[in-house]
């Protein structure tokens, strides 16, 4: 299906299903559209909850529009410390600087956030 000038792939939900379309039918029209492999870093944050870890995903997605974040909460929220891990994502060509530059950013605003709550 394509949206403007984006195009959106529906897979099926079986793991063997879905590689094997991929392999054959997505990665050549990836590869031909110049989009390359996608751009992504990934990293635990152990001690913040996830609702507090939004607001600051909401400034990054802001100030880095043409990145995706996703949050994975991993464990319980309430416990002694709560683990989430993050993705951040992009298809762009030449965007692996602007990924680091939005982690480090993400990485900045929780330390300040910790010290503020310290303070």
């Amino acid at each position: 299906m394509k949206e403007s000038s984006t195009t959106i792939f529906s897979l099926p939900g079986v793991p063997s299903e879905m590689k094997a379309i991929f392999r054959t039918s997505i990665a050549s029209f990836l590869t031909a559209s110049g989009a390359g492999p996608p751009r992504e870093f990934q990293f635990k944050i152990a001690g913040i909850i996830e609702s507090a870890l939004a607001p600051i995903l909401d400034e990054a997605r802001r100030a880095y529009p043409g990145l995706y974040f996703k949050s994975h909460p991993r464990g319980r929220e309430t416990g002694p410390r709560p683990l989430i891990l993050l993705h951040i994502y992009s298809t762009r060509p030449r965007s692996a600087e602007e990924v680091a530059r939005a982690a480090e950013y993400i990485i900045r605003r929780i330390s300040g956030s910790i010290r503020n709550q310290r303070s």
